[in-house]
């Protein structure tokens, strides 16, 4: 009777373990189907996240590019200040110089304007008389004549030397 109770136990415990065994067989396909769902949802996470870190990669690579650009810009720029500065130096030397240049001419011409008219006063009213009439021919003449007015009034100023000469040596021939 024993063997005919095991019997009666397992024939009436057999359906509620294979409902059992079903339940679990459909929990753990259920499981994963929700594994294989979390997954491809992670996947799609991980990709986009992965897109957003290389495209931080990429925003911090071309911030270095800006900056390593903005540093050469830089350096050029202070490079082109230099040379700014050196032909500012250099221009404030010419000016200087091309002052000193027109305070000697200055100087020049006035002791040219004194000397002339010195000459001018010591010269007999004949030779006066006769460079202003060389000087208003000058301006019609061709330029083979002016070269030649040009070696009269060397002429002129030669004999204007002798004129200024000691007494005694225009007097003693």
């Amino acid at each position: 009777m024993a063997d005919a109770n095991f019997g009666k136990v397992v024939k009436t415990l057999e359906e509620p373990v294979y409902v059992a065994v079903g339940f679990g067989v459909l929990g753990f396909q259920r499981a994963q189907v929700c594994r294989r769902d979390l997954q491809r949802h992670l996947g799609r996470f991980a990709g986009a996240a992965k897109d957003v870190v290389g495209g931080a990669k990429d925003i911090v690579g071309g911030a270095k590019d800006v900056v390593g650009g903005a540093r050469d810009m830089a350096g050029a720029a202070s490079h082109l200040a230099g040379a700014a500065n050196h032909a500012a130096g250099a221009a404030n030397h010419f000016v200087g110089a091309a002052n000193h240049v027109a305070s000697s001419a200055n100087q020049a011409a006035d002791a040219a304007t004194g000397l002339a008219e010195d000459i001018a006063a010591r010269l007999p009213g004949e030779a006066k008389e006769f460079f202003r009439a060389a000087a208003d021919v000058a301006g019609d003449i061709p330029k083979d004549a002016r070269e030649l007015l040009n070696e009269a009034l060397a002429v002129g100023r030669f004999a204007f030397k002798v004129l200024q000469g000691p007494v005694a040596r225009r007097a003693n021939p």
